[in-house]
């Protein structure tokens, strides 16, 4: 009987398939969380991972605590119960994130031997390069001086960037609500890092930033070819140019105490080459714009698509400004503590939008709560969307947005304040959670609270052409490196002033 070349195939491919599950199945513990997707072993999971909101799918398909995927060559452990997490990053001496961000940065920066050699020695304590850089800086960027200088800055750009646009228009003026919100924060947030020497005041350094940004997870990866990369690569060496510019003689003394202390640590590590310097910034300056930028967007198209959300927002801000000689004053420091519907919203986007996937490398074997084996060399992921739309904790309405959800109400209903533990505080991890809790947040919410209120008070944002706001879809398969889901469409919009005044930064620090 001849067998066709067709036949042959399929009789390897059943081998394989067969193969496949004997592997899965001799190297698995019953001590270790249940595999999931295993139809097709390995590559299913590769699949599934594809999917939109698929971490959130998987856990309502199994209903599981925490599993197992089995990629070519890893394990990853999903975390889905509070508890399980809580436990997680407690033992950060064995589930650690110190390696994989040393994988994660000596791609994306680029840089030497030399310096790569300096940053990976130790991954693991805060006395290493990596882990110590928070340290160093989290005193520039928590409460204190340090951060209103940050924010002062970043609000003051916000003002001349909405006045560059009423000059342009007079009386009204058409923008795409998320590019335009994407570039204003970015020059608000660089103009307060690196002052007036800011490299992104040169446009083309702005649009290679637009490149690089999105390609930031794809250089990040083990398999991907350089090919591959060579775009992203190319915008990389146009922003680093940039820099070695900017570091060429030391920082500028104009930079905020945020950018000393990290150019500080940096040089503490004989780590003195400019082109290494430059690089080490570019891949830093990622956490002072992304994730901002689509939390703005998303604050702003919630509030004026919803009258009541609003009304709500004006009252709350009115009492900060302050009016004199026909200027007006906003005291942006007093948002946070004075705004609980505004604080609010902004919780609610992070939570609804939200889709970090806190990250952990397992360092030896360990028995998590004393009952899931988590196995030395797999990774351990704790993703926020799981928690984020846990009907358990949030409510039978987990997957509606609700500007409120963060508030309680007081004063018989009269009125409200923001409540830090609304559902269960532990299950909000838009700034992550644990010993790796986002150092930045605090000047992140300022900014984007500041550049709201400014809006919110000087102009009424409708959509152009006098149509109802549109849905905004988010069915794209990655987030482009963001930790908050990236719209998938913009929307035009009019900005129409309300008055015709100047404005500016209170210039008293009310506490």
């Amino acid at each position: 009987m001849l067998i066709t070349p067709v036949a042959i195939v399929l009789e390897i491919v059943f081998l394989v398939f067969v193969l496949f599950h004997l592997l899965q199945w001799l190297t698995q513990s019953t001590d270790e969380p249940p595999i999931t997707e295993n139809a097709t072993p390995f590559i299913g999971p590769i699949i599934q991972m594809l999917l939109h909101l698929w971490l959130t799918h998987t856990r309502n398909k199994y209903g599981l605590l925490a599993y197992t995927l089995r990629l070519p060559g890893i394990r990853i452990y999903v975390l889905n119960k509070l508890s399980l997490i809580t436990a997680a990053q407690k033992q950060h001496h064995v589930l650690s994130f110190g390696p994989i961000m040393g994988q994660a940065i000596v791609k994306i920066a680029g840089t030497s031997n030399a310096a790569n050699e300096t940053m990976t020695q130790d991954m693991l304590t805060d006395d290493g390069f990596l882990l110590g850089f928070n340290k160093e800086m989290y005193h520039t960027i928590a409460p204190s001086t340090s951060l209103d200088a940050l924010t002062r800055r970043a609000a003051s750009t916000f003002i001349d960037l909405v006045d560059g646009l009423e000059i342009k228009s007079r009386r009204t003026y058409q923008v795409s609500l998320s590019a335009w919100t994407r570039s204003t924060i970015l020059h608000g947030a660089t103009d307060a890092v690196y002052g007036t020497q800011n490299p992104f005041h040169d446009p083309v350094v702005e649009a290679a930033w637009y490149a690089f940004e999105t390609g930031v997870t794809t250089l990040a990866m083990r398999f991907i070819p350089s090919f591959a990369t060579r775009k992203i690569r190319q915008a990389r060496e146009t922003l680093v140019q940039s820099f070695t510019r900017y570091f060429s003689v030391g920082c500028p003394k104009e930079a905020s105490d945020f950018m000393k202390a990290r150019y500080n640590h940096i040089i503490r590590y004989q780590i003195t080459d400019v082109q290494d310097i430059a690089k080490l910034e570019v891949a830093g300056a990622f956490s002072i714009i992304t994730n901002s930028a689509p939390t703005a967007f998303w604050l702003l198209y919630h509030i004026f698509s919803d009258p009541a959300a609003l009304e709500d927002c004006r009252q709350e801000l009115a009492p900060l400004v302050h009016e004199r000689d026909g200027v007006c004053y906003l005291d942006i420091e007093s948002i946070k503590p004075s705004c609980p519907t505004l604080y609010s919203a902004f919780h609610e986007v992070m939570r609804y939008y939200g889709v970090a996937q806190s990250i952990r490398a397992v360092l030896e074997d360990h028995k998590l709560d004393n009952t899931h084996l988590l196995r030395k060399g797999s990774m351990v992921m704790m993703p926020a969307t799981v928690q984020h739309f846990d009907p358990s904790v949030w409510g039978s309405d987990a997957n509606q947005f609700d500007y409120k959800r963060f508030t309680k109400s007081i004063l018989d209903g009269a009125s409200y304040s923001f409540d830090s533990k609304s559902g269960n505080h532990g299950a909000f991890r838009g700034f992550g959670g644990g010993l790796h809790l986002c150092p930045g947040r605090h000047f992140a919410i300022n900014e984007i609270l500041s550049l709201a209120a400014l809006l919110i008070l000087r102009f009424d944002i409708v959509p152009a052409g006098g149509e109802k706001w549109p849905v905004i879809r988010t069915d794209s398969l990655s987030s482009k490196g963001s930790a908050v889901i990236m719209p998938d469409n913009d929307v035009d919009v009019i900005l129409c002033p309300r008055e015709n005044k100047k404005w500016k930064i209170s210039p008293t620090v009310l506490q």
